[in-house]
């Protein structure tokens, strides 16, 4: 019995039988594939600023300057009450050791305009200071300064008063020196900063089973008026 014989097939035909899904489906596939990239792309850039800021927010210069703000009655008056931050701050931040720079831009508004926060503050021996701290309000021309003329501590004591454990007492001793943002000899007289150390001094008594209040006095140096001695006071509740 004779066969045919096979002839190879026209290459119009095999790509025809080899057209896959996605060659069929290319006209909405494709443009659907660009958008998901385009979204997966902005949500990473998404999330790297939304990081950012948040290491603005979390930093001690970003508090200390909205604390000065909130404080400011000049702010206030030209800003209007309620004061409220913006979303996103511009500028940089930067940790060595126990040293650091920051330069941070911090929108804010209120009922009666518009203003940024500017600080350009340094970390030295885990003590911030601020170089440049002041709001400019939008349609002003002079800045308001933030900047406040402070004793500087000569000396800074913490007694405890009434019966506590000295081997306690030294261990204290030691985590209040390397507690950032903490008040320092020679250093300007911050309320934030003492608040935060008497903060420390509770929460320290506290992890030892010991309830305490802390009170503060600062007393002017004889022959000195620039220099006060800080004093902290622990007692037990």
């Amino acid at each position: 019995m004779a066969t045919t014989p096979g002839y190879p097939l026209p290459q119009s035909t095999i790509a025809s039988h080899r057209q896959t899904w996605f060659y069929k489906n290319r006209k909405w596939f494709v443009p659907v594939l660009v958008l998901g990239a385009i979204l997966v792309l902005g949500g990473f850039v998404t999330g790297i600023f939304f990081f950012v800021n948040s290491l603005f927010v979390n930093s001690y210069p970003y508090q200390f300057a909205l604390e000065r703000a909130r404080a400011s009655s000049t702010v206030a008056q030209q800003i209007g009450e309620p004061m409220k931050v913006g979303w996103f701050s511009t500028g940089s931040i930067s940790y060595n050791g126990q040293n650091g720079d920051a330069s941070l831009d911090i929108p804010i508004s209120g009922p009666n305009g518009r203003g940024t926060i500017v600080v350009v503050a340094k970390k030295a021996t885990s003590v911030w200071t601020s170089d440049t701290l002041e709001v400019d309000v939008a349609g002003q021309d002079q800045s308001i300064s933030l900047q406040e003329t402070a004793p500087l501590l000569r000396r800074i004591v913490v007694k405890h008063l009434g019966e506590f454990n000295e081997a306690a007492q030294r261990e204290l001793t030691k985590r209040l020196d390397a507690l950032e943002g903490r008040p320092r000899v020679e250093s300007a007289y911050d309320q934030v900063q003492v608040d935060h150390m008497k903060e420390a001094i509770e929460q320290f008594w506290g992890q030892k089973g010991i309830r305490v209040g802390v009170d503060t006095n600062l007393t002017p140096v004889e022959r000195a008026p620039r220099y006060s001695i800080l004093e902290f006071e622990v007692y037990k509740k």
